[in-house]
């Protein structure tokens, strides 16, 4: 029995949400999916592994003109099975930047894997940069630096390993590097969340656990990364801070110059 999951809209103008049809082939629910906002095609892009494993592992789009969900079918070979990936998109090279995860195709297999899909195409492509890639990973964070049109990777879980590492994919050069900020660094986490600040120039990561098996390892403290720099800084917000969590989600809110948290599993019981 396919799981389809509803998509649900928030209107800061009205101040309401919207739960949405979905016309069309329904979309299997997604089990730790990752997910884009394509801006040339103005629609979102996910891919993930269903819930009910009766259809794999898919890419979907989502375009909110039209309230429907379209299956893209690549015309080539595409990644095998995951979740736990990160992505990014790439809006100079009008694609999907997806990283890692967990192969859930092998069963206990982490993912090194780098691939971009390029929508119009609908073409995967399992990118091989000159340099070494990051050491497989999942929980880990990624956004894309419009500055300096990268793809940051910041931390995650490798096997045994928590790991705070921060690296740089250049698709224009096809370089992957790993990065040697000034400062001290955040402490090693996964499950965290990162966003890009266009206006400051700089990814700020937020929270996560050193181990999802204690509670005492949530974090809530809030790091800045400044590329141009290359330094990280600790930032001291004034007011309550959010509670100690992992597994939430962030955005970048460009109009209001602010990055809103949502969710997770926190050591204090709340929201």
């Amino acid at each position: 029995q396919t799981c389809a999951l509803p998509i649900w809209s928030y209107n800061p103008l009205s101040n309401d949400w919207t739960r949405l049809g979905s016309p069309g082939p329904n979309r299997p629910g997604f089990d730790e999916p990752a997910a884009v906002w394509d801006s040339a095609g103005n629609r979102m892009l996910t891919f993930g592994r269903s819930i009910d494993k009766q259809n794999g592992w898919d890419l979907w789009s989502y375009r909110s003109e039209t309230n429907a969900w379209t299956q893209e079918l690549p015309s080539s070979v595409r990644p095998i099975g995951r979740s736990g990936q990160s992505a990014v998109w790439d809006p100079v090279d009008h694609s999907m930047l997806m990283y890692g995860g967990f192969d859930n195709g092998n069963g206990s297999v982490v993912s090194e894997e780098l691939w971009s899909f390029h929508p119009e195409d609908r073409i995967w492509i399992r990118l091989r940069p000159r340099m070494a890639l990051p050491q497989a990973r999942i929980g880990q964070t990624a956004v894309w630096d419009t500055t300096g049109n990268q793809m940051l990777v910041f931390g995650g879980f490798s096997r045994r390993r928590v790991l705070n590492d921060l690296w740089s994919y250049q698709p224009s050069q096809n370089a992957s590097l790993r990065l040697a900020p000034a400062g001290p660094l955040p402490p090693a986490r996964g499950r965290h969340s990162a966003v890009w600040d266009n206006d400051g120039g700089r990814m700020l990561v937020f929270g996560g656990a050193s181990s999802v098996a204690k509670a005492d390892s949530f974090m809530n403290d809030l790091w800045s990364y400044d590329p141009a720099a290359s330094t990280w800084t600790l930032l001291t917000p004034t007011g309550a801070l959010p509670p100690p969590r992992f597994g939430h989600s962030a955005v970048w809110d460009s109009d209001g110059g602010r990055m809103l948290v949502f969710g997770g599993a926190s050591s204090a019981g709340e929201p």
